[in-house]
């Protein structure tokens, strides 16, 4: 790509690691700015300059996108009407529609559902299959809290010197024990927690 003339610089800096070669940026790392800012001064070409953790400087240029420049201005023309209107977008989980409607209106007429009657239904039958799981697992777990007893950390082998999971049940505080076991996969470049969903730094497999 050849340039010419003024362009735009969008500088990030991320925590992020480097993706690799033919991962695209994505748009909310500089493109959608980037393009937001090149319409405004009227340019053709710019540059987003992303620095990962602090070590990795990377450049991407781009041309000015007109298609993608009026969804910009139709999606910022279309938030500021909804401003104005008190016109709310369509809530994406539970917790957003309980901020769209917080409060609820008592004693007003029940609402007819059965254009969301599968929906309805679905929601039933999903509860009840999630009820029959933590009842399994609630058993499950008061098995596993009978074998470790008063101790506080326990671990599966895979019958020889490798830890494969590593089971905690931490002490009483405040004359309370937690009713769960934290359970861990040990691997040889992460652990994954498997109660809490997320990545951690791995630790030494002895428990």
């Amino acid at each position: 790509m050849s340039v010419s003339g003024t362009g735009i610089i969008e500088a990030k800096l991320t925590a992020a690691y480097p993706p690799s070669e033919d991962t695209p940026l994505p748009p909310w790392l500089g493109p959608l700015q980037l393009q937001t800012q090149m319409m405004c001064a009227e340019v053709n070409w710019g540059v987003v300059a992303v620095l990962y953790r602090g070590t990795k400087l990377e450049l991407t240029f781009l041309r000015r996108n007109l298609a993608l420049q009026k969804d910009i201005r139709d999606t910022v023309i279309d938030f500021y009407r909804r401003v104005d209107e008190a016109d709310w977008y369509d809530p994406v989980s539970p917790q957003d529609a309980a901020r769209v409607w917080p409060a609820g209106t008592e004693n007003t007429k029940s609402v007819k559902l059965d254009l969301v009657s599968n929906i309805v239904f679905d929601i039933m039958r999903e509860r009840s299959v999630v009820k029959k799981k933590k009842s399994d697992l609630d058993k499950w777990t008061t098995l596993l809290m009978k074998e470790m007893g008063e101790n506080t950390k326990g671990y599966v082998s895979d019958g020889h010197d490798r830890t494969l999971l590593k089971g905690s049940w931490p002490a009483a505080k405040n004359k309370k024990r937690p009713a769960r076991v934290f359970i861990s996969k040990v691997g040889a470049e992460k652990e994954e927690n498997y109660d809490k969903g997320r990545t951690v730094a791995p630790k030494a497999a002895a428990v």
